[in-house]
């Protein structure tokens, strides 16, 4: 989770904390003042910047207010800011202070650190104008984390990122990602960190791996930690879409074969070469048959296909395929919501050949022979 890519739910989750501290507060100069703490993103890779975004509603307005901030790294370590000052103007009951971290608003080399792997966690201290204690105003709830990740859940198909900061120049580093049931290794990576000391890896989560929570771990030459490198997250079964799920026509006449077919693709956008799935043709009548969908190697879709009677109900039959009613061997399923397609039965138009000799006798009796046809071919018996 690049800090480029900041999710949406990290800005619903500040949003909703800050819609929540302002609802009800009467607009009064000489309120109490309220305040809230809130990182944003609350989780992100190592080497990149979280905002503290305080938020103080009920100020006092033409006033100077002053604050330190202070961030609690996972090793324990305290960093705190310089002074953030902020006056209010004439009428003006609340305002945000939005500092990074780490930057260049918190003293020490590198203005903090964000190269440790687990919870940070930050608070805000008020020097202007002065309260009563000396107690923090505000501080971040449940904390905020750097990880090694860029996700905390995959599904299987994707590509886990994983970035480390803190390390030497060029320093070589082993990459292990192993299960947590088994320890059975997954990756076993060398490679060496790029001049400023960041470590990058991907693994790509082939569709038949282990469900279970996996563990990651990054090991330089020189380099120790403390905490050292090492996080958790998930591995989950992939959801698979279904795309194009239709029939090879609009119109059947009875006893000709309807073919249904469609593609299945991994959350990478690559399309599934095997498994099964189990399609409900359902009649104009109510009445349902289930068909078994395989692959096509050829036409590298799955079909499932229906030979209608001559005494099939003409009208719309539609063919439905449901939620997990794919699987492609591997336990990976899909698709999330119900896909049908609806074709419609005709009666059936009849091919009549006729044969006879081409000459007769004089008094001979013409006879003359009649071949009756359903669609498929098949001869009419009655």
């Amino acid at each position: 989770m690049p800090q480029a890519k900041t999710t949406r739910y990290a800005v619903l989750f500040a949003v909703s904390i800050i819609s929540l501290t302002y609802a009800g507060l009467p607009p009064s100069a000489h309120a109490v003042p309220q305040y809230s703490l809130t990182p944003l993103p609350f989780i992100t890779q190592e080497g990149y910047s979280i905002l503290l975004i305080l938020n103080v509603v009920g100020a006092s307005p033409s006033t100077l207010y002053q604050f330190s901030f202070h961030v609690r790294d996972p090793s324990t370590k305290v960093w705190n800011s310089v002074l953030e000052n902020y006056t209010t103007f004439s009428g003006q009951t609340q305002f945000s202070l939005l500092p990074s971290y780490p930057s260049a608003s918190f003293i020490g080399i590198g203005g903090g650190t964000s190269s440790l792997v687990g919870q940070y966690v930050g608070w805000v201290n008020q020097t202007r104008p002065a309260l009563a204690t000396n107690t923090a105003v505000a501080v971040t709830t449940n904390g905020f984390f750097f990880i090694l990740t860029d996700n905390t859940e995959y599904q299987r198909t994707d590509t886990v990122g994983i970035r480390a900061t803190g390390y030497n120049s060029l320093e070589p580093a082993t990459v292990i990602i192993r299960t947590q049931t088994s320890s059975t290794v997954v990756l076993n990576a060398t490679t060496a960190a790029s001049p400023t000391g960041i470590i990058t890896v991907s693994w790509k989560i082939p569709r038949n791996a282990i469900i279970d929570n996996y563990l990651v771990t990054i090991t330089g030459k020189a380099t120790a930690k403390n905490p050292p490198d090492a996080q958790g997250f998930v591995i989950r079964a992939a959801k698979m879409s279904i795309s194009t799920f239709t029939s090879s026509r609009t119109s059947y006449e009875r006893t000709e074969t309807m073919k249904f077919s469609f593609k299945s693709s991994y959350p990478d956008g690559q399309n599934a070469n095997s498994g099964t799935a189990l399609v409900v043709l359902t009649s104009p009548g109510g009445t349902s048959v289930s068909l078994t969908a395989v692959y096509d190697s050829v036409a590298q879709t799955f079909n499932a296909t229906y030979k209608t009677f001559f005494d099939n109900q003409p009208g719309t039959w539609t063919a439905s395929l449901g939620v997990n009613g794919f699987d492609d061997g591997f336990g990976n399923t899909g698709p999330t919501t119900t896909v049908t397609t609806s074709p419609q039965l005709q009666l059936a138009t009849l091919t009549i050949t006729i044969a006879s000799k081409s000459y007769f006798a004089i008094g001979e009796q013409v006879k003359f022979n009649a071949t009756i046809q359903y669609p498929d071919l098949t001869d009419l018996q009655s």
